[in-house]
């Protein structure tokens, strides 16, 4: 439920930092390791779940597979996510500050010139007062802004830091997109090498993020899905917890 603040605040400054990667917390993140639920329904009948073990040791999220169909992997096929991870672990290396997913956060801040945006005040979220923000697209087509083109959205931003909490983009024209990153407001979550964010988004199509805050204050992706009558994709986020050495990481998830 929303209700007017008495004095509209600075909201447009909680904006421009609801668009500024959030380093200290990138790195922290990288310290824990979470799962992956992985749905996706073509039609009304068919549908599929995939479950992985994530980390983010190296460039970018590594996806350990461990159930497809909510069935546990076979021993053999156990054994060989194993083996690919061990390899990964191996020769993952620190990145240096050029990755590609650092130019694209830049679609952030050209969303923020060229869209319109209104302060709608505030309103309860996961028992939180949250900041309202809405974003219109121009009527001029502009088709490099990725999901965020020609997408109306409604931003939820925490107050004290600007994190998304949640964004729910109603799409409005055909829009496709190709993204090394997961780009969640203040979080980006890199893919590995040769892993990319693709999606065709059609008119109707609604795109919701939700992200968290972990008990030692590191905020974190929460849902990342997208919806139309039918069809369904989502990646839900759960079961974050630390590991002291790489060798943590080989065992079986908890």
């Amino acid at each position: 439920m929303l209700w007017a603040l008495a004095a509209e605040p600075d909201w447009r400054s909680l904006l421009d930092r609801a668009l500024t990667h959030d380093e200290e917390n990138f790195a922290r993140l990288r310290s824990y390791v979470f799962e992956v639920y992985d749905q996706s329904r073509a039609s009304r009948f068919l549908g599929e779940t995939q479950s992985y073990e994530i980390n983010l040791v190296g460039p970018g999220m590594y996806f350990r597979k461990v159930k497809h169909n909510e069935r546990d992997l076979s021993p053999e096929q156990a054994s060989l996510e194993i083996e690919r991870l061990r390899l990964h672990l191996a020769k993952a290396s620190q990145s240096a500050g050029q990755e590609v997913w650092r130019k694209e956060r830049e679609i952030l801040a050209q969303w923020a010139a060229a869209h319109r945006f209104e302060w709608k005040g505030t309103r309860k979220l996961d028992g939180h007062t949250v900041v309202v923000i809405e974003s219109k697209p121009p009527k001029t087509r502009d088709d490099s802004l990725a999901f965020l083109s020609a997408a109306r959205c409604r931003l939820s931003l925490d107050p004290e830091t600007g994190h998304w909490l949640e964004a729910v983009c109603e799409i409005e024209r055909r829009t496709t997109f190709t993204l090394n990153q997961l780009l969640l407001g203040r979080i980006s979550l890199p893919y590995s090498p040769g892993l990319i964010n693709r999606g065709e988004l059609l008119p109707g199509t609604t795109l919701t993020i939700r992200t968290q805050r972990l008990a030692d204050g590191v905020w974190a992706p929460k849902l990342y899905r997208i919806e139309k009558p039918g069809v369904l994709s989502e990646l839900s986020f759960s079961k974050f917890r630390k590991f002291t050495s790489e060798s943590q990481l080989l065992t079986e998830p908890q």
